[in-house]
């Protein structure tokens, strides 16, 4: 099979040489002067400088796709090891591409997400913030974010910042998807420490509004006493710091 190929391209590029040959000439006969041998040491010299020219054009082309294979490899590796999750979703938020790092948040092969909903990784509590987002995004032609919560296979809860904006044609939308578990979580025992410490200064409140009010009624009291002690006319039983002060004031 693959021998009759060859013999097949080799056929027709001899017979593609052979046309161009009859058609050399034919221009040739058609020309009023027949060419000299100057002429002809001319466009022979022509020929060979276009050549050298389409030689350093074609070394130049080679280098040129060198480049972009070389730019295309790392600019693959950027996108599918990048420390964020990259989708690229459709109108109804079906995943048309994805990176390493997307799926890996999913917890499911890149090659299972293709042509899945995002939606159905999203908790159905967030599902309407979710496709909020998609309706903006396309409606407006722009951008927009969110926060929501993911649902892996695995069961397990990730909470994530989306942010999506348009691409192309405005048939599709670009979507980055960042982990902030870990900082949700951090914001959780922030808040349960918040609440722990106003608690306990709702008790401290509390001791401290009963201590002030057994002192005041334990020197009400003492002066109760000590005025039944001055009728009697006995002594003051309970030395208070403060009319000493009051006295010594007036």
């Amino acid at each position: 099979m693959g021998i009759n190929k060859n013999k097949n391209r080799l056929s027709a590029a001899a017979e593609l040489r052979r046309q161009a040959e009859q058609q050399l000439r034919a221009n040739t006969a058609a020309l009023p002067n027949p060419p000299t041998e100057t002429d002809t040491q001319r466009l022979l010299h022509e020929l060979q400088v276009h050549q050298i020219e389409l030689e350093m054009q074609n070394a130049e082309l080679h280098q040129t796709r060198d480049k972009l294979d070389k730019a295309l490899a790392n600019y693959t590796d950027l996108y599918d090891f990048a420390p964020v999750g990259y989708f690229t979703l459709d109108r109804k938020g079906v995943v048309a591409a994805a990176n390493f790092t997307g799926a890996t948040i999913l917890g499911v092969e890149r090659g299972r997400l293709i042509g899945r909903r995002f939606g159905q990784f999203v908790d159905a509590r967030d599902r309407p913030v979710f496709t909020a987002l998609l309706d903006t995004v396309f409606t407006r032609q722009g951008k927009d974010a969110c926060q929501v919560t993911l649902t892996t296979e695995e069961n397990s809860p990730i909470f994530v910042h989306i942010e999506a904006a348009i691409c192309g044609a405005g048939k599709e939308c670009r979507v980055a998807v960042i982990d902030i578990s870990a900082r949700k979580q951090a914001e959780a025992q922030v808040q349960r420490y918040i609440e722990e410490l106003q608690d306990v200064n709702q008790d401290l409140t509390r001791f401290n509004s009963a201590f002030v009010n057994r002192e005041l009624r334990m020197i009400e009291l003492k002066k109760e006493v000590n005025k039944l002690c001055v009728e009697s006319g006995w002594p003051p039983r309970y030395p208070l710091e403060f009319e000493k002060v009051d006295e010594k004031g007036t």
